[in-house]
């Protein structure tokens, strides 16, 4: 996926097989490139494929197209959406056919809440009520992300997934996210500012002032003061 929004200064790519992380000093940046790789636009400067290599195909993610990139690109946005039904249901609800037995236990790791099996009186048919209206925020910010790994799409963007969640399960959250999109046909954008997703990612996409600061590991970005203030806020 090439990722060139006119809202912003940018260019990035993020490749098969690769967790890329943006961290964005202003959240109107996130919000921007979200906005773009979401379709909200007749020209968003997004890309599924390689536009600059003429022997691969790519289409541009607009308004007329994100209904047609749906099975190859999924974006789940910071506010959390459930609607009323059970736990089961609402995982599966992007779930490609022939998923293979156990997917819910793995989607469910991947974002830290097999808490939730034993919290929840009646496990995965637990009624949810609509907009989790009977969870706690962390509940439902991690059954979100485990909805959004069980679609197990082959270009997933998150932005802001743990928010809600205390430390320690974020840093579980990070290692299991990134173990479960660990595959040669997979990309990921996370569009965050949270220390362990940073560590997490393969490369750490740096953005100020609308435009590329710093790229690299996230311990070598640690060296710079701004990047450093940014993500111990």
């Amino acid at each position: 996926m090439l990722v060139s929004p006119s809202q912003t200064r940018l260019d990035l790519t993020v490749p098969d097989g690769r967790i890329v992380a943006l961290a964005c000093a202003d959240p109107r940046d996130a919000d921007a490139v979200i906005a773009a790789v979401g379709g909200k636009g007749e020209s968003t400067g997004v890309h599924l494929g390689d536009p600059t290599n003429p022997e691969r195909s790519s289409l541009e993610v607009t308004t007329r197209t994100r209904f047609s990139t749906r099975a190859d690109l999924l974006v789940e946005p910071h506010v959390v959406d459930l609607f009323d039904g059970t736990l089961r249901e609402q995982l599966a609800t992007r779930l490609p056919e022939g998923s293979e037995e156990g997917w819910e236990e793995r989607a469910l790791h991947a974002a830290g809440a097999e808490d939730l099996l034993r919290i929840l009186p009646e496990s995965y048919d637990t009624r949810i009520l609509d907009r989790g209206a009977n969870l706690s925020g962390g509940q439902r910010q991690r059954i979100a992300l485990a909805r959004a790994v069980a679609a197990d799409a082959p270009v997933l963007v998150l932005h802001d997934p743990t928010t809600a969640v205390d430390a320690v399960t974020e840093q579980h959250i990070a290692e299991a996210l990134v173990a479960a999109r660990r595959d040669e046909d997979r990309a990921t954008l996370l569009v965050t500012r949270s220390p362990a997703l940073l560590r997490a990612a393969d490369e750490v996409v740096y953005v100020r002032g609308g435009r590329l600061a710093a790229q690299g590991d996230h311990l070598d970005l640690m060296d710079r003061d701004d990047y450093r203030e940014m993500v111990q806020r």
